[in-house]
């Protein structure tokens, strides 16, 4: 097995784990006995617990962004992009029970403000293609805000509150939840 299978392999382990018991009640022993290794074996891959947890949240992270910018990127509409981008991100969401339970154990994933961000190499990423697609629509004339840095900000601003919202209602409050906030962003409620 490659180095590259054998790190996928990892976090997966340590995925598994945290998200049962969060990072303070996790040991690399329990994540090295799920793998069925020792902690020395374990440590040629990572430097510590704290190494390992971060480069497994960005493991799925990464996962998850993926999976939404290539539904996007397989729409041509920029209308629908947008709201593509925003399903799939739900979707994935609703549908990742690990991917729950660590936002829940640990909503410092998405801190409340940029500068605090321990993720913010991922998040700058799914900012920008964010902000690609406001961009794309401005060009089109389809979007009438034309500060896409600031709209960008403001709309990960709000996607972040609706996803720690969100984990933990059924799976259909929180797509009620995404479809009321992407019908809010895109028509507003006005009359």
């Amino acid at each position: 097995m490659d180095r590259e299978a054998k790190l996928k392999r990892i976090y997966e382990a340590a995925i598994k784990i945290f998200s049962v018991y969060g990072y303070k009640k996790t040991t690399i022993e329990d994540i090295a006995s799920e793998l069925g290794w020792t902690k020395g074996a374990l440590y040629k891959y990572v430097e510590g617990k704290e190494d390992l947890y971060s480069k497994s949240v960005c493991y799925l992270l990464k996962i998850w962004q993926q999976k939404a910018i290539d539904a996007a990127n397989n729409t041509q509409d920029i209308l629908r992009k947008f709201e593509v981008m925003c399903e799939m991100a739900l979707r994935q969401l609703v549908s990742d029970e690990r991917l729950k339970r660590l936002l829940i154990l640990d909503p410092e994933i998405f801190p409340l403000t940029f500068k605090e961000d321990p993720y913010k190499e991922i998040n700058n990423q799914s900012r920008g293609f964010l902000k690609s697609i406001l961009d794309e629509g401005v060009k089109e004339g389809r979007f009438r805000i034309t500060d896409t840095e600031l709209l960008s900000n403001v709309l990960f601003s709000i996607y972040k509150a609706l996803i720690l919202e969100t984990c933990t209602v059924s799976e259909e409050d929180a797509t009620r939840v995404f479809e009321m906030a992407i019908e809010l962003v895109t028509k507003g409620f006005y009359n």
